[in-house]
């Protein structure tokens, strides 16, 4: 939750809507969530009834023992919701859409993506291991229920029951201005927004006519650079 990105806030709209609508709701996490960083960014004064968490130092996996040990960490997570709850909801179903009764995929499902977006170490061996462990998960225990932000991704799953719910993006209404060409891309800058992609466009338009704006959460080591 404290990354207070576009699938946190999706979280947050969530949790909003089902107190609103008298569910107890009880959130689950990792780290311990900001909850002054949540109203400072989203201007957003929404708490769950209940909140259990296994560490109060923020999360920043950073090797390949503490990707495991986060990976534990979650999935454990998931199946203590799942059984303390009449309905579990998942909302990092791009990693693990298991043992939750629904998984909310905010991204590129990770067993489709070959390269490294996330920055895990020895990916190559990891992700050989990640997939066949995927494939036995998902048969055995697949969220039931898949929701996804778009067409675009809802294209990369297949045999599961998907609803597609877009994200609550509220516009601001601009006098509406001449088009100069220039094209913005707003996103948070890390490794698995597979940002190199719009190096690799640039690279072939005529015109430098490309902009990206966003906050990082650490550095990159011109990671993004093309």
């Amino acid at each position: 939750m404290n990354r207070a990105g576009g699938a946190e806030r999706y979280c947050l709209e969530m949790l909003d809507t089902l107190v609103m609508n008298g569910y107890n709701v009880k959130l689950y996490t990792i780290d311990k969530t900001d909850w002054e960083l949540i109203q400072r960014t989203h201007n957003l004064s929404i708490k769950p009834r209940k909140e259990t968490y296994q560490q109060s130092k923020p999360l920043e996996p950073d090797g390949v023992l503490s990707w495991i040990r986060t990976a534990l960490a979650y999935t454990w997570l998931l199946i203590r919701a799942s059984e303390e709850s009449d309905i579990c909801i998942n909302n990092y179903g791009e990693i693990m859409p298991f043992f939750a009764q629904v998984s909310v995929v905010h991204s590129v499902p990770m067993n489709s993506i070959r390269e490294n977006n996330y920055g895990i170490p020895f990916w190559g061996f990891f992700r050989r291991v990640y997939v066949a462990l995927f494939g036995y998960l998902d048969e055995n225990y697949g969220s039931r229920v898949i929701i996804t932000n778009s067409k675009y991704n809802a294209m990369n799953l297949k045999d599961h029951v998907i609803q597609i719910i877009h994200p609550p993006v509220q516009l601001t209404q601009i006098t509406p201005v001449e088009k100069n060409g220039e094209i913005l891309t707003v996103s948070r800058i890390k490794l698995s927004k597979n940002l190199r992609k719009i190096a690799e466009i640039a690279s072939d338009s005529p015109r430098n006519r490309f902009n990206l704006a966003g906050k990082t959460e650490r550095v990159l080591r011109g990671s993004l650079s093309s």
